[in-house]
């Protein structure tokens, strides 16, 4: 009220203000961001943008003129602004001297709830754009105002609303994360946008695992981590013992694929925290415990635990990106009967199949097997790469297949026989769906168990299918509604029978397929054009999220 009395006084009240206010931060603890860098950090994270002028305020257009002028000068403080792991950014540490060479203009700021021309006026533009990538990133904000006059803000996405007045209000935010983040300005076409970057991102392989496909795992592994583009992903190894026992893999790949991997100088014990603030995971070692945070966890475990929601449920707990299916369409498509009913529903043909829950229901196999008869297969209903799997030809085969099945699940399924032949289907992406060539398995006997997927010593597989356009066309069409049915994402191979008459018949999805060089998803990709990098990197690029606003 002094001011009010004695004009005169208000400058050296500001500064007294201000002073205090860069005072208060040098005393506060906190390591405040000041590098700038001209090139850009790899990663995306967040884009906010806003149109620069706005005609309803029924101000004069100089004013605005005046904004622009004033929001490009407080830009070369803030493009390219470094925000490392341990510091802090401050709106006003950041644009504290962006005026000292060059004033700013008179422009349009709110006082009193009301807009008025005063210097300096269209700053809070920027604050509202840098609060709403900030917001929506890792990073902590740690101070964050509201405009006293909401009407003024009306039509902005939610969180886009933070008031700066120097020596009064800042906005800022601490990085928290063992991660570097990057703030990045650009105007183009009378528009504003703010956008944040960090580094590459990183992304967790995980690979071994309890379960009958131990080996696979490995060899599928290897083969993501040594097609991952390292310019543009920072892969982190994350190894599972047949035992159970987690460990964060730091040696050479070549030993994932001998299997020599588990060992103390290159593996420290990890695992995945459930506690969504981690994001990441924690490696216990040299008496402490270190965070590791990732973007996104790519999970390339075969069969049980790992193909059925599992490790996909801890995923999701973490808030860590899938890379894949999620939890819902993982145990969906794991199990057989369930797969088979929901496709069903969707239109597409199945086979006949009866549903097993113990050995004593031999009876009501045998009566199946009389009603659609011979040949026919006996399976576990949740399991993959063919463990447990038997061809049925005569009644006498029935029980000894009936009890290999129940040794890898507690339920068993039955099905017919297809006539024909097994087509698959390479799918990519999410919303809008890739799917490469069609395949075709060609069979000199028998049929496609695990010791022939690995050996294909009887099998021939063409990519692309032996067979007319128009049908290779239908089958990915099917293929297409198959995976929307189930709920898949990311990727996954679906397989379907084509009969002799023409019929598409639907067999099963396997939602981690088999990524070694003779596997038959990337083949059908390899077939379309793409390659294994290319392949690698789509998948990821598929889950991860991009947030935008304006």
């Amino acid at each position: 009220m002094i001011t009010k009395r004695f004009p005169f006084l208000l400058p050296l009240r500001k500064a007294q203000r201000k002073a205090f206010f860069y005072a208060g931060m040098w005393f506060d603890g906190r390591k405040y961001s000041k590098e700038l860098h001209d090139e850009r950090l790899p990663r995306l994270v967040v884009c906010a943008g806003a149109p620069l002028y706005n005609t309803q305020t029924g101000f004069d257009m100089v004013y605005q003129e005046n904004k622009v002028f004033n929001l490009k000068l407080l830009a070369k403080t803030m493009d390219g602004l470094v925000i490392r792991p341990g510091e802090t950014f401050s709106f006003w540490q950041a644009a504290r001297r962006a005026d000292k060479f060059t004033p700013y203009r008179e422009g349009l700021v709110l006082r009193g709830g009301e807009l008025r021309v005063g210097k300096g006026g269209g700053l809070c533009q920027m604050s509202n754009l840098l609060h709403y990538a900030l917001s929506q990133s890792p990073l902590n904000v740690v101070e964050r105002h509201k405009h006293s006059n909401n009407a003024l803000q009306s039509g902005l996405p939610e969180g886009m609303d933070a008031a700066v007045s120097e020596g009064w209000l800042d906005l800022k935010a601490e990085n928290n994360t063992d991660r570097i983040f990057q703030i990045g300005i650009n105007f183009c076409d009378e528009k504003v946008s703010v956008s944040l970057f960090t580094q590459a991102p990183r992304i967790a392989v995980i690979f071994g695992g309890h379960s009958s496909e131990y080996e696979i795992s490995l060899k599928s592994a290897y083969s993501v981590l040594t097609h991952m583009n390292r310019e543009k992903y920072e892969a982190v190894a994350i190894g599972i013992t047949r035992e159970g026992e987690w460990f964060h893999f730091r040696g050479p790949y070549q030993k994932i694929l001998e299997d020599s991997w588990q060992n103390p100088e290159d593996c420290i014990p990890a695992i995945i925290s459930p506690d969504r603030r981690t994001n990441g995971i924690l490696v216990f070692g040299e008496g402490a415990t270190r965070k590791i945070s990732i973007d996104a966890a790519m999970p390339m475990l075969h069969g049980r635990n790992g193909e059925d929601g599992t490790i996909q449920g801890l995923l999701e707990l973490a808030g860590i990106t899938i890379i894949g299916c999620n939890t819902l369409s993982s145990a969906l498509c794991m199990d057989k009967s369930v797969a088979h009913k929901l496709v069903s529903l969707a239109g597409i043909k199945v086979p006949k199949s009866l549903v097993l829950q113990n050995e004593a229901d031999f009876s009501a196999a045998t009566s199946f097997a009389e009603e659609v008869g011979f040949p026919l297969f006996v399976k576990p209903v949740n399991g993959g790469s063919s463990f447990g799997i038997t061809r049925v030809e005569t009644c006498e085969e029935l029980p000894k297949a009936i009890k290999l099945a129940f040794e890898h699940d507690n339920s068993i399924i039955i099905e017919e026989n297809i006539e024909g032949f097994e087509v698959g289907c390479a799918i990519l992406g999410r919303d809008e769906l890739f799917v490469g060539e069609v395949d075709e398995i060609e069979l000199l006997g028998g049929f496609l168990g695990c010791d022939e997927k690995n050996t294909l010593s009887t099998t021939t597989i063409h990519a692309p299918a032996r067979i007319a356009a128009d049908k290779a066309h239908e089958i990915k069409e099917i293929a297409k509604v198959i995976y929307r049915a189930l709920g898949c994402s990311g990727f996954a191979r679906v397989d379907m029978f084509l009969t002799p008459a023409g019929e598409i018949v639907f067999n099963e999805v396997n939602t981690i397929p088999g990524f070694m060089p003779h596997s038959r998803y990337p083949n059908m990709l390899k077939a379309a054009g793409m390659t294994l990098e290319g392949i690698v990197g789509g998948i990821i690029e598929a889950a991860m999220p991009r947030r935008n606003a304006g």
